[in-house]
C-alpha cells in the first residue's frame, strides 16, 4: 500500500501548506481504497493499482441510447472482460 501511494499521488504533494497536503493525502487514500475494492470485486485481489487501472478501468467503450435504454458497448475480445463484468455486476447489484 505505501509503495503504491508513494509511486503515485504522494510523490506529487501539491504545496508546502499542511492543510492542502492533508486534504491531498485524504483523497489519495480514498481513491486507493476504491481501487482496492474494485480489484477485489473483479477477482484481482493481489493486483497492483496500476494493473487494475490498465486491466479494468482504462477500457475503451461507447454508450448508446436506443429505445429509451442505455447500453454500454465494450470491445469484443478482451482478456479481462470477465473481471470487468464481475465488477459491473457487483456495483450495479445484479449478482
Amino acid at each position: 500500500m505505501i509503495a503504491e501511494l508513494i509511486d503515485g499521488p504522494i510523490a506529487h504533494l501539491p504545496s508546502g501548506n499542511f492543510h492542502a497536503n492533508a486534504l491531498w493525502l485524504m483523497f489519495a487514500i480514498i481513491a486507493f481504497n476504491l481501487m482496492r475494492a474494485a480489484a477485489n470485486a473483479a477477482h484481482l485481489p493481489k493486483a497492483r493499482i496500476e494493473s487494475v487501472r490498465r486491466k479494468i478501468v482504462n477500457i475503451p467503450g461507447r454508450i448508446a441510447h436506443s429505445a429509451r435504454t442505455v447500453r454500454l458497448h465494450l470491445p469484443k475480445r478482451r482478456p479481462w472482460a470477465l473481471g470487468w463484468k464481475d465488477l459491473w455486476d457487483a456495483v450495479a447489484g445484479w449478482t
